[in-house]
């Protein structure tokens, strides 16, 4: 287990702007993700908490995106299977005509 870093020494002090300057490209970065590596890091996070890490991973082009997604997979999670195709169907021509 790693220990918990309380105080920076001067060198990762000095490192610091660096290291803010790489995530924040990498945060406003528009190139395609490499998704294995990204699933891969997922995975590792959740067992670096000592959770289970989800058995799928589902990707989506954009945070609107990923809006509707969640919001049709909460929904289809509560409406019985009958319904879901029908409320899948109608939220994707939503998303779509906007």
């Amino acid at each position: 287990m790693t220990q918990k870093i309380v105080k920076l020494t001067p060198e990762q002090a000095a490192l610091l702007p660096q290291v803010a300057a790489e995530w924040i490209a990498t945060g406003l970065s528009t190139d395609p993700a490499d998704r294995p590596a990204a699933e891969a890091g997922v995975r590792e996070a959740y067992c670096a908490a000592g959770l289970e890490p989800p058995p799928f991973l589902i990707w989506v082009d954009s945070p609107y995106a990923g809006a509707f997604a969640q919001a049709i997979a909460e929904a289809e999670a509560s409406a019985p299977l009958e319904g879901a195709a029908v409320l899948l169907r109608s939220s994707m021509q939503l998303a779509m005509a906007r």
